[in-house]
């Protein structure tokens, strides 16, 4: 086929995609991020990578969940709900300090939801957590609003998003005056979306017919 056109874009212009006149998006799955599209540049807020970043991402609040663990089982004490809840999952301390340095980053982010358990639970060192990763959030924001007054709401994605996106979101806008969107469209749908318009029009008809076979396909796995 040596007339197709190919382009390699990330999960952040697929996300642009997905609703239209889209301006800000915050990122928060393994990794976190907020880009803001200045009319055909992307503009980068945070998100340098796990070696540079402390806040804000999956792979943060599930450091912070094993690095409780690890300081309550040295000193033998459980100051906090985490470690309980980790050491309900039959996770030894000796091993789980290997794996962190074996697995991928993904590992390490898959502890996250512990943050969240014991925050829903009233603990309050997972408290501390969520509210340092909400400071970060707040902190990005006021940098966007600061260089695009314009800004007022947010399409937000990623796998924390999906699953404690309303713990977030409500803390955040204690702080700061921003509302969030949460799209129901896959993010492939932003990639097929952009390729198919390359062609042809796009309308609801074809954001419809692709949410029903998506499901479908999703339905077979």
């Amino acid at each position: 086929f040596p007339n197709i056109q190919a382009e390699f874009d990330g999960d952040s212009e697929n996300i642009f995609n997905c609703i239209d006149n889209t301006k800000a998006i915050l990122i928060i799955g393994t990794g976190s991020v907020l880009f803001i599209k200045d009319q055909n540049k992307k503009v980068r807020f945070g998100g340098w990578g796990y070696l540079l970043d402390n806040f804000g991402s999956g792979y943060d609040y599930g450091k912070e969940a094993i690095k409780v663990y690890l300081q309550d089982s040295e000193l033998n004490v459980n100051n906090s709900l985490i470690t309980t809840l980790i050491s309900n999952d039959n996770y030894d301390p000796e091993q789980l300090l290997k794996d962190v340095y074996n697995q991928e980053k993904s590992y390490i982010a898959s502890f996250a939801h512990y943050v969240f358990d014991a925050y829903q639970k009233d603990d309050e060192i997972a408290k501390n957590i969520i509210e340092n990763n909400v400071n970060y959030y707040v902190s990005l924001i006021k940098n966007v609003i600061k260089n695009y007054p314009a800004v007022t709401s947010i399409v937000a994605s990623g796998g924390i998003v999906d699953n404690y996106g309303e713990i977030l979101f409500k803390q955040i806008k204690n702080k700061i005056n921003i509302n969030f969107i949460v799209s129901d469209l896959p993010q492939i749908f932003g990639a097929c979306k952009k390729c198919v318009s390359n062609h042809f029009s796009v309308n609801k008809e074809f954001e419809t017919n692709f949410i029903n076979y998506y499901k479908e396909l999703k339905n077979h796995e």
